[in-house]
């Protein structure tokens, strides 16, 4: 998975506009090409880390396996789905 072609300042601009009631998800999507998986995932990004959830990753993440097991058993135990695991245990989403 490449790096993101929106800047963090967009993202933070499409997720206070839907915050702010402008827009609905389908509206700001199909308004600035946005699969709405990534909006989603932004959005979760954003409310577990705040402006900092959103920053590209300069360098690789690595996860301990005691961390791996847990996110892997919420998983398949289906207490958490696969975006919300990954924000849960703060997994960067191109590691999946």
């Amino acid at each position: 998975m490449g790096r993101s072609k929106h800047s963090l300042e967009l993202k933070l601009h499409i997720l206070q506009l839907y915050e702010e009631g402008h827009y609905s998800i389908n509206e700001l999507c199909e308004r600035f090409s946005l699969d709405q998986q990534t909006f989603h995932r932004w959005k979760m990004k954003y409310e577990a880390g705040g402006r900092e959830g959103l920053q590209e990753a300069t360098s690789c993440k690595f996860y301990s396996k005691e961390l791996k097991l847990a996110a892997v058993e919420d998983y398949i135990q289906q207490n958490y789905s696969q975006m919300e695991v990954l924000a849960k245990y703060e997994i960067s989403s191109t590691s999946v």
